[in-house]
């Protein structure tokens, strides 16, 4: 239930503000008109702090798992029979997720008094995009909503394959850096002084590398918390940068052109282009609709720009597939391939073709990037730790020949 305010007046015109709890806003109008009231304003009174609203915040949105088991569920329960009211009240109560849960418990509503499914989920685009939207609507006119569920469970399935693989990838690395990290910053603080006042009450010399250490080891103690606020303060002005005009189009060429994570990028791209065009087409959505939708689908501000270009050749009567040959960032093989795809007839099925041949060479990219980026990690590590042994070790190794 949700409380709301609301202001409205009598048959002798006197002006009543009362606060009351409700379902919805309709709700509570059908009571005002039932108080032989007229309604002037409705509103919803938000709490400063609620523990219901705390449940619902989701930390990254909702998870491509969640997603995969409701477009699973939905695509069952439609071929099942079932009405989509009743579909939406198995849900709410199956899904785990407070934010799914309320979603469906407000579309049940909404579908139950005429809303079409479609307009009542483009209400919450935290858990719908605009392709998803699309294809809905795209399933309702067809009367194949319960087969666009079912490609929807499909698709999140494979990008979530997708996500993990890279994910999994990088977790050794990451797990590599901050213990470099650790483990540099324990002998910075806590080594590096007391081997500095071992030197002091000997009076030995020290060579340039070890008043470098000493110097930093200093600098890091006095002025810790500095260094900390130094680097937080870095990371959100480089989040700024990047969602800035200018900075985005910097941020995204600079992504394209990393060693091995660069060609990982573009192919990520290359296959979210291909399949999410695939997916539209093959639901009998308008093609100059479907390349407006898979440009929204696109993260890379180029690539975003590259389907734009496309998007004002297939309005002039042109060719998909030739403005792809010409394209500085999708690779030849995918123009060549629609190309065939448009002379054929079966662009969907080429489009298919191309998602699978990109993801076996994601895979292959992302098992690279593994065993490419874990080598230079473990030599990062041992160069720093060497030069911080040498530089603590090196003097107390000479002060012990000059003292025997």
């Amino acid at each position: 239930m949700k409380t709301f305010s609301y202001i409205a007046v009598d048959q002798d015109g006197r002006k009543i503000k009362k606060t009351v709890e409700a379902e919805s806003k309709e709700d509570v109008i059908r009571q005002i008109y039932a108080a032989n009231l007229t309604p002037l304003s409705v509103d919803e009174v938000i709490p400063w702090f609620s523990w219901q609203k705390l449940n619902e915040i989701e930390i990254g949105g909702i998870p491509l798992e969640d997603k995969v088991f409701f477009m699973k569920q939905f695509s069952v329960m439609l071929t099942a029979g079932l009405p989509i009211t009743d579909v939406l009240d198995i849900l709410s109560k199956q899904v785990d997720n407070k934010r799914l849960q309320k979603v469906f418990n407000e579309a049940k509503r909404k579908v139950a008094s005429g809303t079409s499914l479609s307009s009542a989920f483009s209400e919450y685009p935290d858990v719908f995009d605009p392709i998803a939207l699309a294809l809905i609507k795209a399933g309702e006119e067809s009367g194949n909503l319960e087969y666009v569920f079912r490609r929807l469970s499909k698709e999140y399935s494979e990008k979530h394959k997708i996500t993990s693989k890279i994910k999994g990838a990088l977790i050794y690395p990451a797990i590599i850096l901050v213990a470099t990290v650790l483990v540099v910053a324990f002998i910075m603080i806590f080594v590096v002084p007391e081997m500095k006042k071992a030197f002091i009450s000997f009076n030995a010399k020290l060579p340039l590398l070890t008043r470098i250490l000493i110097a930093i080891s200093e600098s890091l103690a006095k002025y810790f918390y500095v260094y900390i606020f130094g680097f937080i303060a870095l990371i959100l002005s480089i989040r700024y940068i990047i969602h800035t005009p200018s900075g985005k189009k910097m941020w995204d060429a600079f992504k394209l052109n990393i060693p091995i994570l660069g060609k990982l990028h573009q192919q990520l791209e290359v296959v979210t282009f291909a399949r999410v065009l695939q997916l539209l087409i093959a639901s009998g959505v308008p093609i100059l609709r479907a390349l407006e939708l898979t440009k929204q689908a696109m993260s890379n501000y180029w690539f975003k720009q590259e389907i734009d270009d496309i998007i004002t050749v297939v309005k002039q009567g042109g060719s998909m597939a030739k403005r792809l040959l010409e394209s500085e960032f999708f690779p030849p093989v995918v123009g060549y391939m629609v190309n065939v795809g448009q002379k054929t007839g079966k662009l969907d099925e080429v489009l298919k073709k191309l998602v699978n041949f990109y993801t076996v060479e994601i895979r292959e990219t992302t098992r690279g990037l593994a065993a490419s980026i874990q080598p230079i990690m473990i030599l990062i590590l041992g160069v720093i730790v060497g030069l911080i042994v040498v530089a603590i070790y090196f003097p107390l190794i000479t002060l012990a020949q000059s003292i025997s």
